[in-house]
């Protein structure tokens, strides 16, 4: 699924303010870049984002991973208060401004390469879930926070409608086939240019909007987007009432990885040893098996030995040999009355 476009953002920060003033109780790491906040104010909700996609409110319930970041995140924030949810100079970058025992910022990066970052009130980094050289930028501890410096980009007549109206390419694509240009295409008409134009601004008016659609390929979301998507005609979709709450349904469709627990663990290492011994045991059972099909072959010479050296306690092993050529006589132990002998 795309990453969210500022006036996307714009549409469920806006949704999500009403968390203002609202506690933090909880903070939980999902694992593959997602977290869950959980807030109180008259009731308990959750806040769920996804570092370099999205960020939503949920009530699908998923629980942490227990890491060491997760712990470090927890004794900064919970128990903070939230002041202010904003947008960082009209970008993809979510700050929730936190007033506890100290007061703290809480930025998530939802572009590309994104990150998670709790900073001090003057912005400079306490800790960051992904350290070193970001974006163009150095992200350590007590380094002053920054936002990636803007690429320069190819001037042209699309690139342009894309940063007038703040569309990603997604968008833009859908613009191009609603008015039938070509996704390839690079010079455009007048006449293209000017329908084009009007696609945009269509598009961009359908984004403010605020509904939200999810295009679903065998139960499992492929997109969530707030306009309805030509490129996806056909294939099973869902409509709701924000784009927040068809985030929520997407990302409940993806399937759950399965995470074993320590007593999990314990017990399949436990089966691993059994089948190791088992097999061990298997091989020892087929050895013993044959020395026992090799003794009943030979039970009447076996038997013939045991009664000469009986008769003849003295004898040695080159006498009792020479009496039974049809095996190898390999020793004697007259003091623990013991003959050893190889049957072929």
């Amino acid at each position: 699924m795309h990453s969210l476009s500022v006036p996307e953002l714009e549409g469920i920060i806006n949704g999500i303010r009403k968390f203002e003033g609202a506690y933090i109780q909880k903070f939980y790491e999902l694992g593959n870049n997602a977290f869950r906040i959980k807030v109180r104010k008259e009731g308990n909700a959750n806040i769920f984002f996804e570092i370099g996609k999205c960020i939503f409110q949920t009530k699908y319930i998923k629980e942490g991973t227990h890491t060491q970041f997760e712990q470090a995140a927890r004794k900064r924030i919970v128990n903070s208060a939230i002041k202010g949810i904003s947008l960082l100079e009209n970008d993809r970058i979510v700050v929730f401004d936190l007033q506890g025992k100290e007061n703290v910022k809480l930025i998530i990066e939802l572009f590309g390469n994104g990150n998670l970052i709790i900073a001090d009130s003057s912005m400079h980094i306490l800790i960051a879930y992904k350290a070193g050289m970001l974006s163009g930028r150095e992200i350590r501890k007590g380094n002053a926070y920054c936002t990636p410096a803007k690429g320069e980009h190819a001037k042209n007549a699309v690139s342009e409608l894309a940063q007038l109206y703040n569309l990603p390419p997604l968008y833009i694509e859908e613009a191009m086939q609603r008015c039938g240009i070509g996704k390839g295409a690079n010079a455009l008409a007048n006449d293209e240019l000017k329908r084009l134009e009007a696609k945009a601004k269509e598009v961009s008016d359908e984004i403010k909007s605020g509904k939200g659609y999810v295009y679903l390929d065998k139960g499992i979301a492929v997109e969530c987007s707030s306009v309805e998507l030509a490129k996806y005609k056909g294939m099973e979709k869902r409509e709701f009432a924000s784009l927040g709450e068809a985030l929520d349904f997407a990302y409940s469709t993806f399937p759950e990885e399965k995470k074993e627990s320590k007593a999990e663990k314990g017990l399949e290492a436990s089966i691993e040893k059994q089948r190791a011994y088992a097999s061990q045991c298997g091989k020892e059972i087929k050895e013993y098996n044959e020395v026992g099909n090799a003794i009943f072959s030979n039970i009447y010479i076996i038997s013939q030995i045991i009664d000469t050296m009986r008769a003849n306690k003295r004898m040695t092993a080159e006498e009792l040999q020479k009496l039974f050529p049809q095996v190898k006589i390999k020793g004697i132990d007259l003091k623990n009355k013991k003959v050893r002998i190889e049957i072929g």
